[in-house]
């Protein structure tokens, strides 16, 4: 635990000299980190995790030093409507205020509001701040491959057994990192903790790896580019998840269909990834099209379409039982009928989740914060890239659950769309 104790340190020390690298720097590192390493675990009191300790610290070193800037911030009313959904079924929640509350507070620093900190960062980088920071991503992105074929060829993954080691978290137990296998492969979580989690993390790094390419933040010549989207590319399949390849999809189709180079570079891609794709993995896409097919499903694990039906009418008979605000954070804990648990599988889509924990409140939030995501990007000029984005975030988390996820990549990406192609007035940064 004390590399990542001194990590923190380091961060914050630098931060005082240059928050945007500082903050650029924790970008990267903040996918090798997980919800399980702790900061300080003292008894009697709230564990504090390293991530959560420093999205506080940056949340306030940004807010301190941009004054107020919420005004400005294009998701603004849905991000309050989030805040204030989430407050409400923790006040209602069926396992006490109490017992939520310290969740909730993780949650809003971690997820919610680490959107505007994204948000107040891209918008007061230059662009040799935002390069900086693309060249730390373009090196992390590398590690994350080769560390992801390591772990095809090996069938290890040391880093989740050392960060399991430091945590007392046994992801095994857990659910988070068992091998899973579909068509005779082992699903790979690479630096995630979960197969679905790490493929849906990858999408989203796979996205703003295109953006930095396409702005030209880090200069590759084109071969090289289509080389480092193929190792993209394997360490996605390496997950063994068919979720993320409906994401590779739409980031594909809307990104770059427009462009008769962009149509060209995908046909590359995608001939050269079908010619050297195992036929499990070919399988394993085809049953992205056809996912009741038992033939292609034989050895797989996941979700059907009945089933994922069965699940969503269960999180109905459970959700209406606190219609409004659900039995709040923990509210799966209060679930004592097993068939009930037993039917949910997993309950692996997001709206099942929310209207479960969060009611009909928390579903109408995040339909409004969903809506403001795609609305963003209905510019003529920027459509194709940020509705390729956010519809893929938006798909993926509708039809699979994904343990892990870092969605803040995502509006890494679509803030750095809007900052360049000039769509949102650029703030100076002001230290007091």
């Amino acid at each position: 635990m004390i590399i990542f104790v001194v990590i923190t340190f380091l961060l914050v020390i630098y931060a005082y000299s240059d928050l945007l690298k500082s903050f650029a720097i924790f970008l990267c590192i903040r996918l090798f980190l997980n919800l399980y390493i702790n900061f300080i675990n003292i008894p009697g009191l709230p564990i504090l995790q390293v991530d959560l300790v420093l999205c506080i610290f940056y949340s306030y070193m940004f807010v301190k030093r941009l004054n107020n800037r919420f005004d400005f911030f294009i998701y603004k009313r849905s991000i309050i409507f989030l805040i204030i959904s989430l407050l409400l079924s923790t006040f209602f929640s069926q396992v006490g205020f109490y017992s939520t509350i310290t969740r909730a507070i993780a949650i809003i620093f971690q997820e919610i509001l680490f959107i505007y900190i994204v948000w107040l960062y891209v918008q007061s980088a230059n662009y040799y701040h935002l390069r900086f920071f693309s060249q730390f991503f373009v090196i992390t992105t590398v590690l994350v491959i080769l560390y992801s074929i390591y772990s095809k060829l090996t069938n290890s993954n040391p880093l989740m057994s050392y960060e399991s080691s430091l945590s007392g978290v046994d992801f095994s137990d857990s659910g988070y990192n068992k091998e899973e296998l579909f068509g005779g492969e082992n699903r790979l979580s690479s630096i995630f903790i979960h197969p679905i989690g790490a493929g849906a993390n990858m999408v989203y790094m796979l996205a703003l790896i295109l953006v930095i390419f396409k702005y030209k933040y880090v200069n590759l010549i084109l071969p090289i580019k289509i080389v480092f989207i193929l190792g993209m590319f394997v360490a996605i399949f390496t997950t063994g998840s068919r979720t993320p390849l409906v994401g590779i999809i739409l980031v594909f189709i809307f990104a770059y269909i427009n462009t008769k180079r962009g149509v060209f570079t995908l046909l590359i891609v995608a001939v050269l990834s079908i010619n050297f794709l195992p036929e499990n993995y070919l399988l394993l896409f085809k049953s992205i099209f056809l996912p009741n097919d038992t033939t292609l499903r034989s050895g797989m694990s996941g979700s059907t379409l009945d089933m994922r039906l069965i699940q969503l009418e269960t999180a109905w008979q459970v959700g209406k039982q606190h219609f409004l605000f659900g039995l709040g954070l923990k509210g799966f804990s209060t679930i004592k009928d097993l068939n009930l648990l037993d039917k949910l599988m997993g309950i692996e889509s997001i709206w099942f989740k929310l209207l479960i924990e969060r009611g009909i409140v928390g579903v109408f939030a995040y339909i409004v914060f969903y809506f403001e995501i795609l609305k963003s990007g209905l510019k003529k000029s920027i459509k194709f890239n940020v509705l390729g984005i956010g519809f893929a975030y938006i798909v993926m988390n509708t039809i699979s659950s994904l343990p892990g996820e870092q969605s803040y990549l995502v509006f890494l990406a679509i803030f750095m769309i809007l900052k360049t192609e000039n769509k949102i007035n650029e703030i100076k940064l002001t230290v007091k």
